[in-house]
C-alpha cells in the first residue's frame, strides 16, 4: 500500500509459478518466503532467474527481504544435504539451512550508505527470523546496515548492496519510516526515465 501511495504502480509475479518477470518493470521487491522448500523448483526457473540476475547487474533497484534475499543469493544450502541448489546469483554469497533458529527479534537499522530505500544515516525498523546463515562473503557487496535489538544490544544481521539491489534477512516495516518506500519508487523512477533516455 505504502509503495502505491508513493506512486508505484505494482505488477506481481511469482517465482514459482512464472518463467519470466511481467515486461517494463522498473524495479523488483522480493519479500520473505521460504525458499528452501521449494528450493528445486526454483533452482529449475532458468530464465527467469538468469533475468533478474541480468536486471540486477543492469542497475536495476531491486529489494530482496529474508527469503527474497536467499533466493538472490549464489547458492542454497539444505539442512539434510550437502548438494548445494543454484540460486539468482546477484549476491555471490551462499545460504546454509540449519535446524536450529539463526536469528529472532525487532532490530532498528541505520544506513552506512545510500541505498535504494534511504541515505547514508536514515534509520529504518523491522523484523528479522531465519534459519540459515550466511556461508560466504561477497567482496563486491558494500555492507550497509548497523543494526541494534529493539533492546539496545548488538546484533549481526548484515545489508548487502550490490550496484542498486539491497538485501538482508531484515522485514523492514516501511512504516517505521515513510520516506523508504518513496525513496524506492523514486529510484524506480530514475531507473526508468535513465533507460528512456539511452534509447533516444
Amino acid at each position: 500500500v505504502m509503495l502505491e501511495q508513493a506512486g508505484a504502480r505494482l505488477v506481481f509475479f511469482s517465482p514459482l509459478a512464472d518463467d519470466h518477470l511481467p515486461e517494463a518493470i522498473d524495479g523488483i521487491y522480493l519479500g520473505g518466503g521460504y525458499p528452501e522448500l521449494f528450493a528445486d523448483t526454483l533452482s529449475k526457473k532458468t530464465t527467469l532467474l538468469s533475468e533478474i540476475r541480468f536486471h540486477s547487474q543492469n542497475r536495476m533497484p531491486i529489494f530482496a527481504e529474508c527469503g527474497g534475499f536467499m533466493f538472490l543469493c549464489r547458492k542454497l544450502m539444505l539442512a539434510d544435504s550437502n548438494q548445494p541448489i543454484s540460486m539468482a546469483g546477484c549476491f555471490d554469497l551462499d545460504v546454509a539451512m540449519s535446524t536450529r533458529l539463526r536469528s529472532l527479534g525487532y532490530r532498528e537499522v541505520t544506513l552506512t550508505r545510500d541505498t535504494v530505500i534511504g541515505a547514508k544515516g536514515d534509520k529504518v525498523r523491522g523484523h528479522e527470523f531465519h534459519y540459515s546463515s550466511v556461508m560466504s562473503d561477497d567482496e563486491t557487496c558494500d555492507h550497509v546496515f548497523e543494526v541494534t535489538s529493539r533492546a539496545g544490544q548488538d546484533v549481526q544481521v548484515t545489508g548487502y548492496q550490490k550496484l542498486r539491489t539491497l538485501g538482508s534477512y531484515l522485514h523492514v516495516h516501511f512504516g517505521s519510516n515513510p520516506a523508504a518506500p518513496r525513496r524506492f519508487v523514486a529510484r524506480c523512477t530514475d531507473f526508468r526515465q535513465q533507460r528512456t533516455k539511452a534509447r533516444t
